[in-house]
C-alpha cells in the first residue's frame, strides 16, 4: 500500500523535483485527487493530480503546447482536429490556423459568438469570453463565478473543474465543484445550465442529447462510487440552494 504522505511533504517532493519551477497553491489531500498548481515559468494556474506531477505527465499544458507550436509545424487540419477532440462539436474554427501564437478566428456553437483568439491559449483552456466571466477557465459562467464566489466569501474549502479518470465519455469528464467535507470526505456539484434541458434557438437536438448523455455519464459514475452529486438547474436561485447543500452536509452553518 502507497505511504500516505502529508501536503508539506508533497510540496517538499515538487521543490526538489522540479528546482522551485511550480508553487502547490491547492490542499494535497491523496495523490489521485487533483489540486491547484502555479506553474512560475509562466505564471499559469492549473489542475493536475499529484501523482501524475510527479511522475512529470501534468506538467503546465499552456507551455507544452507553447514549444509544440515551436518545434513543430501544425496544419490547420491538426488544429481542427485538436478543437474536436476537446470540445466534441461545441466550438468551430472560421478561419485558416498559422502558428500557435497568430490569432483565429473562433466560433462558440452553444451562443452563436465569434472571436478572436491564439491556439496556444484555446487549447490551454482559454473559451468563449461571453460564456465565461473574466475570460476565465473553460465552462466558468456567470452562475459558477456567482457560487465560487459565495463560497470563497464563507471560506469553504473547494476545487474547481474536478476530474477522475474513470468517469469519461470519449474523454474525461469535469465536474464544476468538489467541495470538502473533511480532509478526504468531499461532494460533488453540477450547475446545470438552459443547455442541459431546452433544445432550439442555437441548441440542436443532437446538441442536447449529447449534453444530457454527458450528464447522465457523471451522475451513473457518483451513484456507482457513492459519491454525493448535487445538480443546481439554471431555473433554481443557484446561492440559495448551494446553502441548502452546505446546510445538509454540515459543511458551513449561518
Amino acid at each position: 500500500m502507497p505511504k500516505i504522505i502529508t501536503h508539506q511533504e508533497f510540496e517538499s517532493n515538487i521543490a526538489k523535483k522540479f528546482s522551485g519551477e511550480y508553487t502547490i497553491i491547492g490542499k494535497y489531500v491523496r495523490n489521485n485527487i487533483p489540486i491547484q498548481v502555479k506553474h512560475n515559468t509562466c505564471g499559469e494556474i492549473f489542475r493536475t493530480r499529484p501523482n501524475d506531477l510527479m511522475l512529470g505527465k501534468g506538467g503546465c499544458k499552456k507551455c507544452k503546447y507553447a514549444k509544440f507550436g515551436k518545434d513543430k509545424t501544425k496544419t490547420h487540419e491538426t488544429f481542427l482536429a485538436e478543437v474536436e477532440a476537446l470540445t466534441s462539436g461545441e466550438y468551430q474554427v472560421l478561419s485558416k490556423y498559422d502558428k500557435n501564437d497568430i490569432h483565429v478566428q473562433m466560433k462558440h456553437t452553444t451562443c452563436g459568438n465569434e472571436y478572436p483568439v491564439t491556439p496556444v491559449k484555446f487549447l490551454s483552456g482559454r473559451r468563449c469570453p461571453d460564456c465565461n466571466v473574466g475570460n476565465m477557465r473553460p465552462n466558468f459562467s456567470k452562475a459558477t463565478q456567482e457560487i465560487s464566489k459565495y463560497l470563497d466569501t464563507n471560506k469553504v474549502r473547494y476545487e474547481r473543474e474536478v476530474t477522475f479518470k474513470e468517469c469519461r465519455n470519449i474523454r474525461v469528464l469535469p465536474f464544476d465543484f468538489m467541495i470538502y467535507k473533511g480532509e478526504d470526505e468531499f461532494v460533488l456539484i453540477e450547475y446545470d445550465g438552459k443547455h442541459h434541458h431546452i433544445s432550439g434557438g442555437l441548441i440542436s437536438a443532437k446538441q442536447l442529447a449529447d449534453t444530457q448523455h454527458r450528464d447522465s455519464v457523471k451522475t451513473d459514475f457518483c451513484a456507482k462510487h457513492g459519491i454525493n452529486l448535487y445538480r443546481i438547474r439554471y431555473d433554481q436561485d443557484h446561492v440559495q440552494y448551494l446553502k441548502r447543500i452546505l446546510k445538509l452536509n454540515g459543511i458551513y452553518q449561518w
